[in-house]
This record gives structure tokens, C-alpha cells and sequence, in this order.
């Protein structure tokens, strides 16, 4: 489950790597084809600004990584993030930390 802003975010971060040079021509294509196949759950979040200020602010997280914390919390699911941030967010106001699991 994500927040429908995922999508845009992500392409964001990708297009940022690719103008950085950290990913080929290449790599971006297969990581937009490798993204289009996740098909994840997306929720609209239904935040005002206000509502996306006080949660960055209660949680003391950026704005948009606020509105993924907050959507954790309240479905009471586990968030996955290797932000320092979002990982101590979720030690201090207990949602569980999704880790990938190891072989």
C-alpha cells in the first residue's frame, strides 16, 4: 500500500539519477518497465496542507515522507524505508519497520 503520490516520486528520484549520470539510458527504461509490473495498493491520503504540516512536523519528517508515515501508522502496517528519519519516526512512535528477509 502507498500513497497515490508514489508514482510520481519515484520517477522523480529516477529521472533525478539519470540526469546525475547514475543510471544509463538503459537502466532507466528497465527500472520504469521493472516498476510498471509492482502494481502496488494505492491510497489517496486526504491530506490538506495543514494536515501534511502538522504530521511533518508531530513526526519531525519532510513533508511527503510524513504523508507515508502517517498512512503506516493509521492502516497499522509496517512501512519499508531506509531513511534514518522514517526508521527513528517509527522506533519512537511504534510502527513496525518492514525488513526484507535474509537467506
Amino acid at each position: 500500500m502507498v500513497p497515490d503520490l508514489r508514482h510520481y516520486e519515484v520517477g522523480s528520484v529516477l529521472i533525478a539519477a539519470k540526469r546525475r549520470r547514475r543510471l544509463s539510458a538503459k537502466r532507466l527504461k528497465d527500472a520504469a518497465e521493472q516498476l510498471a509490473e509492482l502494481r502496488p495498493f494505492t491510497i489517496n491520503p486526504r491530506l490538506t496542507e495543514s494536515d501534511v504540516i502538522a504530521k511533518a512536523t508531530a513526526f519531525h519528517l519532510q513533508g511527503c515522507d510524513a504523508i507515508y508515515f502517517d498512512l503506516a501508522s493509521r492502516l497499522r502496517v509496517p512501512i519499508a524505508s531506509t531513511d534514518g528519519g522514517i526508521r527513528t519516526a517509527a522506533r519512537a512512535h511504534g510502527v513496525q519497520l518492514w525488513e526484507p528477509a535474509t537467506r
